[in-house]
């Protein structure tokens, strides 16, 4: 997957997260940074932007443009304040959380995170709501609970539009959990799609 992706002509900001995560996979950090900096430009990326820079700064612990963040921390609790349509809110509710967290703001990143998930449980629509669910798992990582984290993604590995091997096994955030062995019972599920959990029609 990553050499088709090395071989495709992709430009910015079409394809911001096809040009970000093979060099994250690789641990070719100064390309993510650069990629990152560019997706600063446009401001059609600014939400995907910040989930980027924080799985980045969470590695590598670069600096980020902390005013930045804060105008979009102010930006984000503004427009989710006023979002109507569910799909709107549970992006903005993601992209909320890893601003704040970004801002060191934990506790706060986590009771969105959570919040968002008790509301919307993936019993209730495991296609729309399985990318809040993912959201939490990472807030669980990036707070350093890994414990909490492992039990949200030994689900999303059961749901389509979940968690797949590739990037629970090279995602460079997943570092941390290498060694622990239930990480490495996670992921053996999601090599048979087919028996995966999908929702009731």
């Amino acid at each position: 997957g990553n050499k088709q992706l090395e071989n495709a002509k992709l430009h910015m900001p079409e394809a911001f997260a096809e040009l970000f995560y093979p060099p994250f996979w690789k641990r070719d950090f100064e390309q993510c940074r650069s990629l990152v900096a560019e997706a600063a430009k446009y401001s059609e990326l600014q939400d995907e932007r910040w989930d980027k820079e924080l799985q980045l700064v969470f590695v590598t612990k670069f600096s980020f443009d902390e005013q930045a963040a804060r105008e979009a921390e102010k930006r984000l609790e503004e427009r989710l304040a006023g979002a109507i349509r569910r799909e709107e809110q549970g992006d903005l509710v993601i992209t909320l959380s890893n601003v704040k967290m970004l801002l060191g703001k934990k506790k706060e990143a986590l009771r969105i995170a959570e919040e968002a998930v008790e509301q919307h449980p993936i019993s209730e629509d495991a296609l729309d709501y399985v990318a809040l669910l993912r959201g939490l798992a990472f807030m669980y990582l990036y707070a350093g609970e890994n414990d909490r984290a492992l039990q949200p993604f030994a689900k999303l590995v059961q749901r389509p539009n979940g968690e797949e091997y590739g990037e629970l096994m090279y995602n460079a955030v997943l570092d941390r959990l290498r060694k622990d062995p239930r990480l490495e019972a996670i992921p053996k599920p999601s090599h048979h799609p087919l028996h995966r959990v999908w929702p009731q029609c």
